[in-house]
């Protein structure tokens, strides 16, 4: 076993709302300028990190993109189950 500090960090788009996407899901508005849009410093997050950690209202829309931009990063699902 490897025994190293564990160290968190977030990069989060969100709208003036506070919100990541629309009330149907809809990631439009964040996706769709593309390269025009800039990273803002988000590709020199992502080579500095090993594990990527998204809700699944993120990631089952993510599971379409081709390619992946994930590939090489270990990827877990966070998700909320209300009680019966």
């Amino acid at each position: 076993m490897v025994d190293r500090a564990f160290k968190a960090a977030a990069f989060v788009g969100v709208s003036l709302d506070g919100f990541i996407a629309r009330e149907d899901g809809d990631l439009h508005w964040l996706t769709s300028r593309g390269e025009a849009a800039g990273d803002y410093g988000y590709d020199a997050f992502i080579e500095g990190i090993d594990t990527v950690v998204m809700g699944r209202g993120t990631y089952e829309p993510g599971r379409t993109y081709d390619p992946w931009p994930y590939e090489g990063l270990a990827r877990r699902r966070a998700q909320h189950h209300s009680p019966p």
